[in-house]
């Protein structure tokens, strides 16, 4: 995470996604991200969202500002994606050390399947 941008900051509003995007169809930068039912969180810049929050794009519905040290469902993420997505592909492949028969993990080899006798 020490690789993602400061100057980010992410809002909660309790409305519906759709209501949400048709009122703030004219912030550039700010995504959305579903929270729950009739719940989003706003994020993006931080003069972005902090406008967002006080102005009258979002006026009647319940809004606050999250306290958080990164806007998750923003763009300020991207250079830790790049960095996880990096480790993974240098990862070194190789088979699974676990089983599942459908019951439960062994670390053994799977149980071969068996025909019932006719």
């Amino acid at each position: 995470m020490a690789c993602t941008a400061q100057g980010w900051a992410a809002g909660a509003v309790d409305a519906d996604v759709d209501a949400v995007a048709d009122r703030i169809a004219g912030y550039d930068g700010v995504a959305i991200a579903v929270a729950g039912p009739d719940r989003v969180v706003v994020s993006g810049r931080e003069a972005a969202v902090t406008e967002l929050l006080a102005g009258d794009a979002l006026t009647g519905l319940r809004t606050r500002e999250l306290e958080t040290r990164r806007a998750f469902h923003s763009a300020a993420m991207d250079p830790a994606a790049e960095a996880v997505r990096a480790a993974v592909h240098a990862a070194p492949g190789r088979p699974p050390r676990l089983w599942s028969s459908g019951r439960g993990w062994s670390s053994g080899r799977p149980a071969r399947a068996r025909c019932p006798a006719s």
